[in-house]
Parts: structure tokens; sequence; C-alpha cells
């Protein structure tokens, strides 16, 4: 009894080896691709790593010293940029609060009727009727006053 046992548990596997070596001989393409090792990464020349500016990488390991530089020189450009924008966005405010901007919507009743259409629209369950914009100069910002 044992003896039969292991004798199916060798044919099934005889058998599903078999299946594998089938589909590889049919299929276009293998099990798995070639796998190769990458060529290692050596440095061309004695200068030091943060003289080296790496932009050929065909085919070696990355130098990671270099991305790591690569990465603070944009953070610290972000950094730059984001504080002129902060500062921009500070000066905004002072002119909001000193009053040099003015805003004045002169069309309000066109803006409640269509927030009220797209109310209407949504308790309902069907898609807002979006109509055209108003001509230019209807609505919208106005220059501030000169004193």
């Amino acid at each position: 009894m044992r003896q039969t046992a292991l004798l199916n548990c060798l044919l099934a596997t005889n058998a599903v080896l078999l299946g594998g070596l089938l589909w590889t001989q049919v299929a276009e393409q293998p099990f798995a691709a070639s796998a190769e090792a990458a060529p290692q990464s050596r440095p061309t020349s004695s200068r030091a790593p943060t003289d080296v500016v790496d932009t050929n990488m065909s085919g070696g390991v990355p130098n990671a010293g270099l991305q790591r530089l690569e990465i603070l020189k944009e953070l610290q450009r972000l950094r730059a940029v984001t504080e002129v924008q902060a500062r921009a966005l500070e000066s905004l405010g002072k002119a909001i609060g000193s009053g040099k901007i003015k805003v004045e919507v002169s069309n309000i009743d066109d803006f409640a009727s269509a927030v009220a259409s797209v109310q209407r629209a949504n308790a309902a369950g069907e898609p807002p009727v979006v109509r055209p914009a108003a001509p230019a100069g209807t609505a919208g910002a106005t220059p501030p006053s000169s004193p």
C-alpha cells in the first residue's frame, strides 16, 4: 500500500515536470527572463564625489552618493522656491487686510440661482446643468481705487 502511494506521488511529480517542459517548448516566452548581473560601477576619475556628476548610467549600478547630492540640491531649490512663495502670500495677505484689494460681485442673483439649480440636481440624482459663462466684465474683481 505504501509503495503504491509513493509510486503515485512520483508519477504525479513526473507529470507536472513534463507538463512544465512541454509548456516552455510551446509557449512564446519562457517562465523567467534571462537573469544576468549588471556590470559593476567603478569610478572613472580620481575627482571627489561632489565634483562628479554621473548622468550616463548605462547599465551600471547607480551611485548612491551622487543621487543623495542631487536630492539635497533639489531640496534646497524647493526650499528657496517655497520661501519666495510664502513671502508673496504674506504680502497678498497684508494687501487684503489693509483694504487695498476689493472684490465686488455684481451678479449675485445669477450666482444664487446657479447654486440652487446644482443643489436641486444633486437632490434629484441628476447631473447639474452647466450654463455658459457670463460675458466678460459683468462680475469679478475690480482694481483698487486710487486715493
